[in-house]
C-alpha cells in the first residue's frame, strides 16, 4: 500500500484514486450480504489503515463496518482483537465473539464472560435494540458465571449459549438488571436433570433452585413437581400472599379430594392476588383477606364441575371475608340473617348494620354489595348505592342516612334538591357560599346549575360568570373557544368529569366553540351529530355546515380531519361507512358468492374442459365461475354445441351508499383521504349516485394527493380502466405497490355488470 494514498493532503492522481476506491468499499460493505472474502477483508485492512491516518470519510466507514452483524463475525473469525475493539461501538461485537468461541473444541468461558459483561449498566443509546443487546450480553454472562460456579460447562450448554444472545431470547427484563437469568440457568439445567450421572443429577438441582428463585415460571412448575410440594409456591411470593398460599395448601391436603391439578395454577398465580377496588373498598391488615379471595377461587372450578368439596371452601372465604363468597351463599340460600352473621365474622359489621336498615333486600342491593369486596370504608357511600336502587320515601330516607354518614354524592344531591326548590336560586347560592366560603364540589356544582337557569332566563353575560366561577376558569383568559369546551363539558354526560347531564346546555356551548373556531368542540359536536348523543338528531349536512363554519374562523384546523372524522361514527348508514365497497341491502338474501376469477381453481378448470366436446363442461363452468376470464369462451363453445348459455349475472344491486354519502362529503371536506376515495368510487360506478366521471377524477386526485396507497392505485391506467373511466393527463405510472392497490381495487368493487 502506498503511503501517498493515506495521506489527508494526497497530490493527484492519488487522492482521486484513493477517494474512488474508497466509493468502491462504500458499495462493497453496504451491498455484499455473504460472509468476507479475503478481497472483502483486504478492504477492510486498507479502510482501517486510512481511518487511522485521519480521513474522516474512512473512519466513518469503518464505524460503519463494525456495526453490521456480517463484519463482526467475519471479524470475530480473523481478527478477534479487531473484533474486541469494536465492542465499545457495539454491544454485537461481543456477542459475535462469544459465538466464534463457542465454535472452538475447547471454549474459553472466561472470555465469553469478559466480553459479554463489557460496556455500561445502563446506556442512552438512542438504538433499542443496542440497548437490549448490552444488557442481554450482561445478563448471560452473569448466568454463565452461576453455571460455572456450580458446574464445568459441557457441550450442550456451549450449544445453548449462542441462542440465548438471540433477538428476545431472555424476554423482558430491566435495563439496569444484572442478575443472571432464570430462562437461562433453567436451559443449563435441564439436560442435567435427565442425565444418568448423579454429579449432572446434583448441579441440574441447584440450577433448578436458583432458578426458580430468579421467578422463571417452568423452573417453579418443575420444581414442585419434583418435590410434590405445591406449598413451594408461597416461597416466591411476598407477604401476605405467602401465607394465603401456605394456609391454602394446608386447608387444602384436609379435603376429601386433596391438592388437584388444576389448584397448581392458581397457587402459582396467586402473586396476582389482588383485593377488590369497588367503591369503598379496602385493604385490611393481614393475610385473611388474600387467603379468603384465593379459597373463593379454588373453590369457582370446583362448584363448576360438581364437587362436594366447592361449597365448603365457598364458606370458608365467606367466613374470611369474601364478599363475592358471601353475596354468592346469599344467592344460594335466600337468608339476610345469615348474610350478616357472614359479615360480622368477616369483619365487617358496619357493612351488616347497614343491610339492616334496609325494609327488603333486592338483587340491585346484591349486586351493589358484591362491588364492594373485602370491606367498604365508606358506609356512606354504599348507603347511597342502596339509595340509588330505590324511588319515593324509601330513597329520600336513605339519601338523607348516606348524608349523615358522610357521603358527598347524598349531600350534593340534597343540597341541589333544595335549589331546584328556592323561589331566589341567586340568593341561595349566595346564602351558601356564604355559609360554606370554601369552594367544594357542591358549591362549584351548585354555580353551574345557577348558570344554566341564568342562561335560560336570557342573561347570557351572567351565565357566562356564573360559569367560570364553578369550573374555576382563570378570570383574566379570555372567553374563548377553550372556555366554551370547558364549560360544555361540565354538562356532557360523555366526559368522565361531567358533573350535570344536560345535553342542550352541552350542545349549545359545543356549538358556539365550534364557531369560534375550537378544535375540540367541533370534534364533539359532529361526534354527537354523527351518532345521536345530546338529543340531537343525526344530521350530516349541518354537521358539514358547521364544519365549514368553523374552518373559516380557523384554518389550521385542517390538521386533525382524521381525528374528526373518526368523530363522526356515520350514524345514519354505519355499516355502508364500514363495510367493503359496495353492500347489498340488508334484507336481500344472500346468495352463494362467485368463484375468484382469478384463482387457479378456475384456471386449472378451464385447461381441462377448453377441448371438451360436451356442453356440460362449459354449462358447469358457467355454474361456477359466472364471472371468470373465459366465461364469454365459454358461452359460444355452449352455444355451438347446441346448449342453452345462463344469462350473464344481473348488475350488482344498489346499495345503501347513498345515506352514506352526505357523511363522506364531511370527510371529503375534512380531507380525509378514505372518505375521498369512497366518494371517488361511488360516482365512478353510479352505485348509489348518479355516475359522474369528472367528480369521480376529483375525489381520487384529492385522495392521491395524501400520498393514499389506494387512490393511487385507482389512478393508474389500470385503475380507471376497471373504473371504466378514460386516462387522462394526471394518470399515474404503474409502480409495484400501486398494482397491489388496483387488486384490492378490484376487490371493493366486486363483479361488474356485463
Amino acid at each position: 500500500m502506498l503511503a501517498e494514498y493515506l495521506r489527508e493532503d494526497a497530490p493527484e492522481p492519488y487522492a482521486s484514486r484513493r477517494e474512488e476506491l474508497l466509493q468502491a468499499y462504500r458499495q462493497r460493505f453496504a451491498s455484499t450480504l455473504e460472509p468476507w472474502s479475503d478481497e472483502d477483508w483486504e478492504g477492510y485492512r486498507w479502510v482501517k489503515a486510512l481511518a487511522d491516518a485521519g480521513h474522516v470519510g474512512a473512519a466513518r466507514l469503518r464505524s460503519r463496518i463494525l456495526t453490521t452483524p456480517r463484519a463482526l463475525e467475519s471479524l470475530a473469525a480473523r481478527d478477534p482483537a479487531e473484533a474486541e475493539a469494536a465492542i465499545p461501538l457495539t454491544p454485537f461485537a461481543a456477542h459475535a465473539l462469544a459465538r466464534a468461541e463457542c465454535a472452538k473444541p475447547r471454549p474459553d468461558f472466561a472470555a465469553i464472560c469478559n466480553w459479554l459483561a463489557q460496556g455500561p449498566h445502563w446506556s442512552d443509546e438512542p438504538e433499542r435494540d443496542n440497548q437490549y443487546a448490552r444488557q442481554a450480553g450482561r445478563i448471560v454472562a452473569a448466568s454463565l458465571r452461576e453455571l460455572m460456579a456450580v458446574a464445568a460447562p459441557q457441550a450442550a450448554d456451549v450449544a445453548a449459549l449462542p441462542q440465548m444472545l438471540e433477538h428476545r431470547f431472555l424476554g423482558s427484563f430491566s435495563m439496569r438488571e444484572v442478575e443472571p437469568s432464570g430462562k437461562a440457568l433453567f436451559t443449563f439445567a435441564k439436560w442435567r436433570l435427565e442425565s444418568a450421572a448423579a454429579s449432572d443429577k446434583a448441579a441440574g438441582e441447584k440450577l433448578l433452585e436458583r432458578a426458580a428463585d430468579l421467578r422463571h415460571d417452568e423452573a417453579q412448575d418443575e420444581l414442585v413437581r419434583r418435590r410434590a410440594d405445591p406449598a413451594l409456591y408461597a416461597r416466591w411470593l411476598d407477604p401476605p400472599r405467602n401465607t394465603a398460599v401456605e394456609q391454602a395448601v394446608r386447608e387444602l391436603k384436609d379435603l376429601p379430594g386433596g391438592i388437584a391439578q388444576e389448584d397448581l395454577l392458581y397457587l402459582k398465580n396467586a402473586r396476582y392476588l389482588g383485593l377488590a377496588s369497588g367503591r369503598g373498598a379496602v385493604e385490611m391488615a393481614g393475610a385473611e383477606p388474600y387467603v379468603a379471595s384465593l379459597f373463593y377461587t379454588l373453590s369457582a372450578w370446583r362448584l363448576k364441575d360438581g364437587r362436594p368439596e366447592g361449597g365448603h371452601l365457598r364458606t370458608r372465604a365467606a367466613e374470611l371475608g369474601s364478599r363475592r363468597a358471601q353475596v354468592a351463599c346469599y344467592r344460594g340460600d335466600g337468608d339476610v340473617q345469615a348474610l350478616r352473621r357472614r359479615l360480622v365474622a368477616g369483619g365487617e359489621p358496619a357493612v351488616a348494620s347497614a343491610i339492616a336498615e334496609l325494609e327488603t333486600v333486592s338483587a340491585a342491593d346484591i349486586h351493589t354489595l358484591a362491588g364492594t369486596d373485602h370491606g367498604a370504608r365508606d358506609i356512606g357511600a354504599l348507603m347511597y348505592s342502596f339509595a340509588e336502587n330505590r324511588f319515593g320515601a324509601e330513597r329520600l330516607r336513605l339519601v338523607q342516612r348516606a348524608a349523615e354518614l358522610g357521603s358527598l354524592p347524598a349531600k350534593t344531591e340534597i343540597v341541589m334538591g333544595l335549589f331546584e326548590a328556592a323561589a331566589d336560586k341567586r340568593a341561595f347560592v349566595r346564602d351558601f357560599e356564604t355559609r360554606y366560603p370554601k369552594a367544594g364540589p357542591i358549591t362549584r356544582e351548585l354555580r353551574l346549575r345557577l348558570g344554566m337557569h341564568v342562561e335560560r332566563e336570557g342573561a347570557l353575560e351572567e351565565a357566562i360568570s356564573w360559569y367560570a366561577k364553578g369550573i374555576a376558569y382563570d378570570p383574566d383568559k379570555p372567553r374563548d373557544a377553550e372556555f366554551c369546551f370547558a364549560v360544555a363539558t361540565a354538562f356532557d354526560r360523555r366526559y368522565g368529569s361531567h358533573r350535570i347531564d344536560d345535553p342542550a346546555t352541552a350542545l349549545a356551548w359545543h356549538e358556539r366553540g365550534a364557531e369560534a373556531g375550537g378544535a375540540e368542540c367541533l370534534g364533539a359536536w359532529i361526534q354527537a351529530c354523527a351518532r345521536g348523543d345530546l338529543a340531537l338528531t343525526p344530521d350530516p349536512q349541518r354537521a358539514l355546515a358547521l364544519a365549514k363554519r368553523s374552518f373559516a374562523a380557523n384554518p389550521n384546523l385542517f390538521g386533525k380531519t382524521k381525528w374528526f372524522l373518526s368523530q363522526a361514527a356515520v350514524a345514519v348508514a354505519p355499516r355502508a361507512a364500514n363495510a367493503p365497497f359496495p353492500r347489498p341491502p340488508r334484507d336481500a338474501p344472500s346468495p352463494r358468492p362467485p368463484r375468484e376469477s382469478g384463482s387457479e381453481v378456475e384456471a386449472e378448470f378451464w385447461q381441462v374442459i377448453k377441448d371438451s366436446s360436451d356442453a356440460e363442461d362449459f354449462d358447469l363452468y358457467l355454474q361456477q365461475f359466472p364471472l371468470g376470464p373465459h366465461a364469454a369462451q365459454a358461452r359460444e363453445k355452449l352455444a355451438g354445441l347446441g346448449g342453452e348459455a345462463a344469462p350473464p349475472p344481473a348488475p350488482a344491486p344498489k346499495t345503501d351508499d347513498l345515506a352514506a354519502i352526505p357523511w363522506l362529503e364531511l370527510g371529503a371536506f375534512l380531507r380525509d383521504p378514505e372518505s375521498q376515495l369512497r366518494l371517488g368510487l361511488i360516482y365512478a360506478t353510479g352505485r348509489g349516485a348518479e355516475r359522474d366521471a369528472t367528480a369521480a377524477r376529483a375525489c381520487l386526485e384529492a385522495a392521491a394527493a395524501s400520498e393514499y396507497t389506494a387512490a393511487l392505485g385507482a389512478l393508474t391506467k389500470e385503475g380507471l380502466a376497471l373504473l371504466g373511466i378514460e386516462p387522462g393527463p394526471q394518470t399515474l405510472p404503474a409502480s409495484e405497490e400501486a398494482m397491489y392497490a388496483v387488486e384490492d381495487l378490484a376487490r371493493r368493487l366486486g363483479p361488474r355488470s356485463a
